[in-house]
């Protein structure tokens, strides 16, 4: 059935049809109806039509043996306490939330798994902090007996100064990940720009808001099979009893498919810990961070 006997059937107008017909029917897939809407000038009652006729079909049921027989390809940390608690790495596909105090080795562990994932396709760095730092990828590379410059070549980076910048990054993002061209997209960090641009509790709502709208995006470019990452910051600690919270609350805190902390352990050492995942237990594993990156102790 062509996409125009689709819409028919779900009692659109031609007027409707052709503006749908004028649109990439992944993007309009993607929509909520809002956007739509507004994107094609209609109602949300057509918008909701159209959205639900694009997907069925789409659907497909699969039984829980199905499932757990389906192969799972994961990325590997190059450390091997943590590919130990990972089951293999880091899954392809999924997003991940790492978070942690300043120092700990967050942008030390995106800039291994950058490396490591260059084997894949291209990166995508988006370095919101200006760390970005080429010369630590290169000492990585040669730890792992590849060419420094092939490396840097295949990884892009982004450096946004506001909301509307690192949005755009992360369409640019989605864009090439649509093409299979990306292995991963690395955001480091994901808050720090809505911190800054949205101080205080009455600009509360509308960061959420805006965090919303990009988290979407990231979830797009998983849903492609590109495996996304991403850096957080700390909002401190109840009292020593306690572990450190990730910041941005309830919309971050319930996105990601992993949530990994770091903290500093005893001497040099660091502690990776799995606090959320719906397919790993809780688990810690240590390591260290040497001029050749994240290893074993």
């Amino acid at each position: 059935m062509s996409l125009r006997d689709i819409l028919k059937k779900a009692g659109l107008s031609d007027e409707v049809i052709n503006k749908v017909e004028e649109l990439k029917i992944e993007d309009v897939v993607q929509m909520t109806e809002e956007e739509l809407s507004k994107k094609l000038s209609i109602s949300r009652k057509d918008a909701r039509k159209i959205i639900d006729s694009l997907m069925e079909g789409r659907i497909g049921f699969k039984t829980a043996l199905d499932v757990m027989k389906s192969p799972e390809t994961r990325i590997s940390t190059g450390v091997r306490s943590i590919d130990n608690i990972l089951k293999g790495g880091i899954k392809i596909g999924s997003i991940t939330e790492l978070y942690g105090k300043a120092g700990t080795g967050k942008s030390q562990f995106c800039f291994q798994m950058s490396v490591i994932a260059t084997d894949l396709g291209k990166v995508i760095y988006i370095d919101t902090e200006r760390g970005f730092s080429p010369s630590r990828l290169s000492d990585i590379s040669t730890r792992f007996e590849k060419d420094p410059s092939i490396v840097l070549s295949k990884i892009l980076v982004f450096r946004p100064d506001s909301i509307n910048g690192l949005r755009a990054s992360i369409r640019s993002a989605r864009e090439l990940a649509r093409k299979g061209e990306v292995s991963l997209v690395v955001v480091d960090s994901l808050l720090s720009i809505f911190r800054s641009e949205y101080v205080g509790l009455e600009m509360l709502a509308e960061r959420q808001r805006q965090l919303s709208l990009v988290l979407k995006i990231l979830r797009e470019i998983s849903n492609m099979g590109t495996t996304v990452m991403f850096t957080n910051h700390v909002i401190g600690r109840i009292s020593e009893s306690f572990e450190d919270l990730a910041a941005g609350g309830y919309i971050v805190g319930h996105f990601p498919d992993l949530v990994l902390w770091i903290r500093k352990g005893s001497g040099s050492t660091r502690i990776l810990k799995i606090v959320d995942s719906s397919e790993l237990p809780e688990a810690e594993a240590v390591f260290v961070i040497t001029k050749g990156g994240l290893e074993d102790i």
